[in-house]
């Protein structure tokens, strides 16, 4: 059996809404805001959740209720499925007489730029990219490369990266990109 008091203090409704729902909310005031994934109209101020007070409000479908229910609109469960998910990550150590493991909805699938398979695209054949001044070899150590397709079609696409390697973008170039010699290139 699930403690609904134990699981609400455990974690709190703006947690849940971003971490577990992934909710894409907006700051408004001391509230958030959201478009309800349940009832998938347009309005992107549908949900709103009040982590002052621990409760939330779908205008679309007029329902409220607390983090549990929050739950429970946004995946069409019952409040004991929604506690059972939620309990089993919030609070992992304090779960009794569980019953059968029903399956969680799978996240949706982001769409949106993948960089390793853009990286694998590339093409880094010396005859590719001689005319940026590049050699193959350097290209393949660095990850950059003729790109063939998509904004940077017929340039030098060149990744950019933190410091602590993070791919964060790429940069496309065309024209001879060869460093002069009284640059240091690190």
């Amino acid at each position: 059996m699930i403690d609904f008091q134990a699981l609400k203090g455990s974690t709190n409704i703006k947690d849940v809404a971003t971490g577990y729902l992934r909710l894409e909310v907006t700051q408004d005031r001391d509230a958030l805001r959201a478009p309800c994934p349940s009832c998938k109209g347009d309005n992107p101020r549908a949900l709103i959740i009040t982590p002052a007070k621990g409760l939330f409000y779908c205008f679309d479908a007029r329902k409220g209720g607390d983090l549990i229910s929050l739950v429970s609109h946004c995946h069409g469960t019952t409040d004991r499925e929604s506690a059972e998910a939620l309990a089993k990550v919030y609070m992992n150590d304090q779960i009794h007489d569980e019953p059968k493991a029903k399956e969680e909805p799978k996240p949706k699938a982001t769409r949106g730029f993948d960089s390793e398979k853009y990286i694998k695209s590339l093409k880094r054949e010396q005859e590719d990219v001689s005319r940026f001044g590049v050699s193959a070899e350097l290209c393949e150590a660095t990850g950059m490369g003729l790109c063939t397709k998509g904004i940077n079609r017929g340039k030098l696409a060149i990744p950019v990266r933190l410091e602590n390697g993070t791919l964060i973008g790429f940069v496309g170039v065309s024209g001879d990109v060869s460093a002069p010699k009284k640059w240091r290139i690190a």
